[in-house]
């Protein structure tokens, strides 16, 4: 289990998201040995251009042939667009949207919601115009 994310700067004890992931996983039954932690990184590129490293050269990844993306609704396509830059080209990226805060169905109802999908797609049309694929 490759868990990344860093977030401390948000978080009031200054913990990382991917460390606070980890805490989740261990009180869910998954072994310490099976999670791999990447939280050095602050932005999605360079957590995806970890990530792929990791799973071409961590002993307990390299075999990894699909991976599940876990973020929020309105995070999930930019993370996707941005994972499949960097990870290898045979692993299948599937995209799960979290269900809490900002969804798919209430992002409208609020200004910061509105505001947040707004911004969103500003980077997404950045990512696309440098580069960056849907495929």
């Amino acid at each position: 289990m490759l868990l990344c994310g860093d977030g401390r700067k948000k978080h009031p004890q200054g913990r990382t998201e991917a460390d606070r992931m980890k805490e989740l996983a261990l009180q869910a039954g998954v072994a310490e040995d099976a999670i791999v932690l990447e939280d050095a990184n602050d932005d999605s590129a360079a957590s995806a251009k970890e990530c792929g490293q990791l799973l071409k050269t961590h002993p307990r990844l390299q075999a990894a042939r699909s991976v599940v993306l876990v973020s929020s609704a309105w995070h999930i396509l930019r993370l996707c667009i941005v994972m499949r830059r960097y990870l290898p080209k045979q692993v299948t990226i599937y995209g799960c949207p979290a269900t809490e805060g900002i969804t798919a169905t209430n992002w409208q109802s609020t200004p910061q919601g509105r505001a947040t999908v707004d911004n969103e797609l500003r980077l997404i049309e950045k990512l696309l115009k440098t580069g960056y694929s849907l495929k």
